[in-house]
């Protein structure tokens, strides 16, 4: 785990505290600081990955989304969202805050999560 001053490294060496729902092999789940629904979830990748590279092919190895998207199954199911209703959402570009690779899962059964910005 590296990245200086990431706030999702910090996270993940315990030099910040976060409240984890799980952890799998690869990623963390997480709850949101600033939710943008009732529930607002981030899949955190235990290795710091720019999500440039990601996004732009880095790892086209299909393992690695599996292994996201595995995460994300394991804490929806958790948390009983498949049976409420939920987004996965990738911010890119513009639209992120933290380059260290990660999702959002927002749901909890208030309807639409509205369109605004998403953010740790």
């Amino acid at each position: 785990m590296g990245g200086s001053e990431c706030l999702f490294c910090d996270i993940l060496n315990n030099k910040k505290s976060a409240q984890r729902i799980l952890e799998t092999d690869d990623f963390i789940v997480i709850e949101n600081k600033y939710p943008k629904a009732p529930i607002h979830l981030l899949v955190v990748d235990k290795t710091h990955r720019e999500k440039s590279d990601t996004m732009a092919g880095a790892y086209q190895n299909e393992s690695y989304w599996d292994k996201l998207f595995q995460a994300v199954h394991e804490a929806v199911v958790k948390l009983n969202l498949d049976k409420m209703g939920y987004k996965v959402v990738i911010n890119e570009s513009k639209y992120y805050h933290y380059g260290h690779e990660h999702v959002h899962v927002v749901g909890g059964g208030l309807g639409e999560v509205d369109s605004g910005e998403i953010r740790l």
